[in-house]
């Protein structure tokens, strides 16, 4: 992977930790980085005790905080990346010029063994909601393979969240 040097512009759209992974590292480089999200608060879906020691190295490392922007545009110019935000309260728009600019989106479910499978499953992939609300076991669709969606494969998640829809799902087995 290339070595990035100058201005980073870190936008998060997930408030997950990656993002906030990403400034660390940057910034441990020594990079002049800015940190945007368009939430109230940066990591707003990253664990509580993360927060405090990733803040505590961007304080110490001078890494900007920006919250509640979202990001408009981005444009190439002569001298790098011109990344223009709006506030989500008072519209007012700010530029940056910067070398990079990285955007935190997620990622895309990694189905496809899911569809291949799907077909082949007693259940046909199918979770019943009402059942798994209720903590009751899903229901036996006869012999063969019963196939669930969790984790990456139905959406970008975490670990976390996956080990939590596998213990629902399989909690009453």
């Amino acid at each position: 992977m290339a070595k990035l040097s100058g201005r980073v512009f870190v936008h998060d759209l997930t408030g997950r930790n990656v993002a906030l992974a990403v400034t660390d590292a940057l910034s441990e480089q020594g990079l002049e980085v800015t940190l945007n999200t368009q939430d109230a608060h940066i990591g707003a879906e990253a664990m509580r005790l993360e927060m405090s020691p990733f803040m505590k190295r961007f304080y110490e490392r001078g890494v900007h905080v920006y919250v509640d922007q979202e990001l408009l545009a981005a444009d190439n110019e002569d001298d790098g990346t011109r990344v223009t935000v709006r506030n989500m309260h008072t519209a007012t728009t700010r530029e940056y010029v910067v070398d990079h600019l990285i955007v935190e989106a997620g990622t895309l479910p990694n189905d496809e063994l899911f569809y291949e499978l799907k077909g082949e499953s007693a259940n046909g992939g199918v979770i019943d909601l009402d059942l798994l609300a209720q903590g009751r076991a899903q229901p036996d669709c006869g012999e063969g393979l019963h196939l669930y969606r969790v984790g990456d494969v139905s959406g970008s998640r975490d670990i976390h969240c996956a080990m939590l829809d596998a213990l629902r799902l399989c909690a009453q087995i």
